[in-house]
């Protein structure tokens, strides 16, 4: 949500779909396209397929796995630029710090500088022969939040690769100012859905029944606050957490109340 609407990608139909939050109302549907083709005989060798969609910076940002990211002009609800990133492991992107960051797996965080359209960085969380497979990324407080799965470093065929072997997963803080981890804090086995509203730093287990809010300095958890099973976690703001459900609805947790 944000730049004059809310943003909804649609994999099924290669589309971006802008909803006035005011009225409810779609004001805008923006068809997406890949500007090359991944192969000459495979069905759909254009589709976009758009996998994740963040807001700043001027513009609606919108990734897929098939190696581009998509820039949209809000003003004029036109894709005015793709930019070229590792196809395969493309995962979420935030926009924060004055860049757009995008996860790449065991590739780690790559950053995009709005005002050239190109990566300025390429973030990768090592520690003692492992690193973090970022898959999922928050951005606030002059800070950065990439969150993955350790993937064990070894190697195959002479060449270094990395496989995940169950270590657990862990949240790293990257500092904007220097592309360099800060900090690290475990989080349990698997990734969480994350997101940060002001100060704070949430995670919601999958299928999971409460929200833990997070020190984003330190990782302890400061509260946790019950919240329906079987929603999808998409975002916090103006005090809330919101959540679609299985059957298509969006629906609203109170996060001053629980």
């Amino acid at each position: 949500m944000g730049e004059g609407g809310v943003w909804v990608i649609s994999s099924w139909d290669d589309t971006v779909t802008r909803i006035d939050p005011a009225s409810s109302q779609v004001v805008a549907t923006i068809e997406l396209e890949l500007p090359f083709a991944v192969c000459e005989s495979c069905p759909g060798p254009r589709d976009f397929l758009p996998y994740d969609v963040a807001v700043g910076e001027g513009a609606v940002w919108v990734d897929t796995a098939r190696g581009v990211v998509a820039r949209i002009d809000p003003a004029t609800n036109d894709v005015v630029e793709m930019i070229r990133v590792p196809g395969d492991s493309t995962g979420e992107l935030a926009v924060g710090g004055g860049s757009v960051w995008v996860t790449e797996n065991v590739l780690g965080l790559y950053r995009i500088d709005p005002a050239t359209n190109e990566i300025s960085a390429k973030i990768a969380v090592d520690d003692e022969g492992r690193r973090l497979a970022v898959d999922h990324v928050a951005a606030g407080g002059d800070a950065v939040f990439a969150q993955g799965a350790w993937a064990r470093r070894t190697t195959s065929l002479g060449h270094e690769v990395f496989v995940l072997a169950d270590l657990g997963a862990a949240i790293a803080r990257i500092d904007p100012a220097t592309n360099q981890s800060t900090g690290r804090f475990l989080v349990g086995d698997q990734p969480r859905l994350m997101a940060f509203d002001s100060s704070t730093l949430w995670l919601w287990e999958w299928g999971g029944t409460s929200l833990e809010r997070l020190d984003p300095d330190t990782g302890s958890v400061t509260a946790t606050i019950e919240a329906p099973a079987g929603g999808y976690f998409i975002g916090v703001a103006d005090g809330g957490a919101w959540v679609t459900w299985p059957d298509g609805g969006i629906g609203r947790v109170d996060l001053l109340t629980g």
